[in-house]
């Protein structure tokens, strides 16, 4: 029923996570120290950092620039997103930073130099609101899986300081290291369009692990499905799906890839149930069968579980298929074609 032309997207239903973290001599404090010392986080696309300014009072901020760091071009960001708030900071460092309610204020892509230790140009923006602490996040990196940046400026007026479009980040001030991205990730060549490539040596990996899935609208319109089958991958069984949940849908999939699955689709939980896959490495599992009658037009399948929780970092699988012809109409024949062949090679002998 499914095939390498149907629409396709990796999910998981957990919230975003962290896994920021940096070197101890290259800590978020060094992009606003007015230094060329760098600020690096190894979470790479998506960190970034809290700010709150030692000022008198909240701030105004309409413009910044960024100054790339020593070395490694790829590490630089290619785009950003600057966000205000004027709730007291209680997100951690290096968490998601997300505790708080933030405002975005501006967003977009940037070119900053090849040239190493370079001042990029002033990237103004409109904005008349005043805030107390400041985020930013650079959501894409050049080409690493690192980030870095030497510096960074944010011009404003501080009212309460009688400051008038200065840098408003100094020395001193209070930062967090933050790294915000969604729990559903997959390696490029391990992704969810593998599952129903028909060739058990590719498979489908997310780093969500418990609650990850996907999204999938055959080709062949509404349908209504009976059963599945899942083939294992090629190694660590921890990983495998311990339980599954199959939901339906008729509306159109607004869902993005790597999302909640939180587009605004209705779903229809349609069965659910444990799965024992077999420790046998890209193998069969059994068919698993429920009662349905409603047809639909897309469904999404997510894995609530895996074999070992502790022991795995994902969820993966190397094949999945609805709709599977019974056993007692293949797999019968085929022994029963056996049989007569053998029987008849045996009197032709």
């Amino acid at each position: 029923m499914l095939g390498p032309g149907d629409a396709v997207l990796a999910v998981d239903l957990d919230p975003p996570g962290s896994s920021s973290s940096y070197p101890a001599g290259e800590a978020p404090g060094f992009a606003v120290d007015g230094t060329l010392a760098k600020y690096l986080n190894f979470a790479g696309a998506g960190t970034g950092f809290i700010v709150t300014p030692n000022l008198s009072g909240p701030s105004v901020a309409d413009g910044f620039r960024l100054t790339t760091a020593n070395d490694a071009e790829g590490r630089d960001p290619s785009s950003y997103a600057i966000y205000g708030t004027n709730d007291a900071i209680t997100s951690v460092d290096n968490s998601t930073g997300l505790a708080e309610n933030w405002s975005l204020l501006s967003s977009g892509s940037l070119a900053l130099p090849a040239t190493r230790n370079t001042q990029d140009a002033l990237l103004p923006f409109a904005n008349t609101d005043a805030y107390t602490s400041y985020k930013f996040i650079f959501p894409t990196v050049k080409n690493s899986n690192l980030f870095q940046i030497a510096e960074v400026e944010l011009f404003g007026d501080s009212p309460a300081d009688s400051l008038v479009d200065v840098d408003l980040l100094n020395a001193g001030d209070p930062t967090l290291a933050v790294h915000v991205a969604p729990n559903s990730r997959y390696p490029g060549n391990e992704s969810p369009d593998k599952l129903f490539d028909g060739d058990v040596g590719t498979k489908y990996l997310n780093f969500g692990e418990e609650n990850s899935g996907f999204i999938v609208t055959p080709a062949a319109g509404p349908s209504v499905v009976t059963n599945f089958l899942i083939a294992t991958a090629n190694d660590s069984p921890e990983r495998d799906p311990s339980s599954y949940e199959i939901y339906g849908t008729n509306d159109a999939i607004v869902s993005g890839d790597n999302s909640r699955s939180n587009g605004g689709e209705v779903w229809y939980l349609i069965a659910s149930g444990s799965i024992d896959l077999p420790t046998d490495r890209q193998v069969n599992g059994p068919l698993v069968t429920f009662a349905n009658s409603d047809a639909y037009t897309s469904y999404r399948v997510l894995f609530p579980t895996v074999r070992d929780e502790s022991g795995a970092n994902s969820m993966q699988i190397s094949e999945f298929q609805f709709n599977v012809p019974e056993p007692s109409s293949i797999v019968l024949g085929l022994l029963a074609m056996s049989a007569t062949l053998a029987v008849t090679r045996r009197s032709r002998g």
